[in-house]
């Protein structure tokens, strides 16, 4: 009787229930906590944490873990419908741009005068030109920066 808090079952549940929500004071506003840590001894002190490590980290993880899934699943489930909306009008567009790649038989033709134009040497070239070009670009960057920082 020396902790009014738990006089009886429904005290001690709203008095358990504020502990893990609010905070845990007893009615005259001193922490509950200390208070029951003065009475119960030394024991009392890991139990008391292990159990509000379990409800504020373990069960509050789980149910925001909940709902973050539910929101996951209900973003997917929209974005599946409304492709499953669309596949109707993509798959007709396909199939026109198939018929007309099969009916235009000109597209398939190959030009022989472009394979004149690749060869190794013709490849090895652009690609030494190309890293010139990028090496004096980087040069001229790094002369743009020192004049900003003189």
């Amino acid at each position: 009787n020396s902790l009014p808090e738990f006089f009886n079952m429904s005290a001690s549940m709203f008095t358990l229930f504020r502990c893990f929500t609010d905070g845990c004071t007893a009615y005259d506003g001193t922490p509950l906590s200390e208070r029951m840590h003065q009475t119960f001894g030394a024991l009392f002190l890991p139990v008391y944490v292990f159990v509000m490590m379990l409800v504020s980290v373990g069960i509050f993880n789980m149910i925001m873990a909940i709902f973050i899934d539910q929101a996951g699943s209900s973003a997917v489930r929209r974005k599946q419908k409304e492709l499953s909306e669309t596949s109707v009008t993509v798959e007709k567009k396909l199939k026109r741009i198939i018929a007309q790649l099969a009916t235009d038989v000109s597209v398939f033709e190959v030009d022989h005068s472009l394979t004149k134009l690749l060869t190794w040497e013709n490849m090895v070239n652009f690609t030494l030109r190309a890293r010139a070009e990028r090496a004096e670009h980087e040069v001229h960057a790094d002369e743009r920066q020192f004049e900003v920082l003189k």
